[in-house]
């Protein structure tokens, strides 16, 4: 019987304005710097002629702008936009730096440090909202393929969710590594139910197009 395996090119969008600043994003809607672009460019150079044949996206412009780049150069791809794929919405901490939502929010901190996972900022999402759309979005992709190749174009709170999501880590801990912008992540899904990372933030491509 021959063994079925998907594999799975996982990205982070390109670098933002915000991404530069230190600031949260979540769901506002911020749009690729002349850096970001750059950092999509030469990931679409390494991605060419990998035979990927779907690419799902974020539809959020930061992600959706770095998968249409990424598609220039693999012509026989689709393009999917999915709301599933969102950065986490985190509400009034959106558009501050960790230290500012430190010094005006400390009760939200707090609470956010006994409830990593179910804390939700006002007009927020929790952890545990984005794992529920991301694990909808999961399910949707391992019935649409059972082997190939297709790429996952979405943000780095989403992509750290979906690693800890298939290695099976406490959702509670710090995530024990990094998500670069437009770093690759490949996984293997072998017969349908055994995951397999072969790579992991993986920036050789990027040269000094990073933040570091």
């Amino acid at each position: 019987m021959n063994m079925k395996r998907l594999r799975i090119f996982l990205t982070r969008h390109g670098e933002t304005q915000w991404n530069a600043e230190w600031r949260i994003q979540g769901h506002t809607d911020m749009e690729l710097n002349d850096n970001g672009i750059a950092q999509a460019e030469a990931l679409s150079k390494r991605l060419e002629g990998s035979g990927i044949s779907a690419i799902y996206s974020s539809d959020m412009s930061r992600a959706s702008r770095t998968a249409a780049i990424i598609q220039n150069r693999l012509p026989d791809s689709r393009l999917i936009l999915s709301p599933l794929l969102r950065e986490r919405h985190w509400g009034s901490f959106e558009g501050k730096q960790w230290k500012e939502i430190e010094d005006e929010l400390p009760d939200e901190i707090k609470e956010l440090r006994r409830h990593p996972v179910d804390f939700k900022p006002e007009g927020g999402e929790s952890r545990r909202d984005v794992l529920n759309r991301l694990t909808e979005f999961m399910n949707n992709v391992r019935s649409e393929h059972e082997d190939g190749i297709i790429m996952i174009v979405t943000h780095g709170g989403v992509s750290s969710l979906m690693i800890k999501y298939i290695t099976d880590l406490d959702l509670a801990t710090i995530t024990p590594f990094k998500i670069d912008n437009c770093s690759v992540n490949i996984i293997d899904l072998i017969d349908g139910e055994h995951w397999l990372i072969q790579c992991l933030n993986d920036v050789s491509h990027l040269e000094d197009r990073r933040i570091v």
